[in-house]
């Protein structure tokens, strides 16, 4: 039996790293509490400027087109309780 069809009978997937992770919503909110007040908050440090833009360095390495700009703000709202400041990456020089 391959890898992935046993971790697909146990309920997993297996990610291009082949790295073991829980399927469906129970991974979606491993990950978003991982970024947002585990490990991957710590690397993002969304208590200080620039949040967004490294949001968007380290996400996007796993998220492509269009839907890392609106997962970081997400992710941005849940951890801080405010949205991205669109303002932010015309006046600053970010990134972004």
């Amino acid at each position: 039996m391959k890898l992935a069809q046993f971790a697909a009978d146990l309920g997993y997937a297996i990610s291009r790293a082949f790295a073991v992770t829980p399927k469906g919503a129970e991974g979606g909110a491993r990950l978003d509490a991982y970024w947002t007040k585990g490990e991957g908050a710590a690397k993002i440090r969304w208590a200080e400027p620039c949040a967004f833009c490294r949001c968007k360095e380290h996400l996007g390495k796993y998220i492509q087109g269009n839907k890392l700009d609106g997962h970081c703000a997400n992710l941005e709202k849940r951890a801080t309780g405010h949205w991205p400041n669109p303002e932010h990456s015309r006046t600053k020089h970010c990134p972004c």
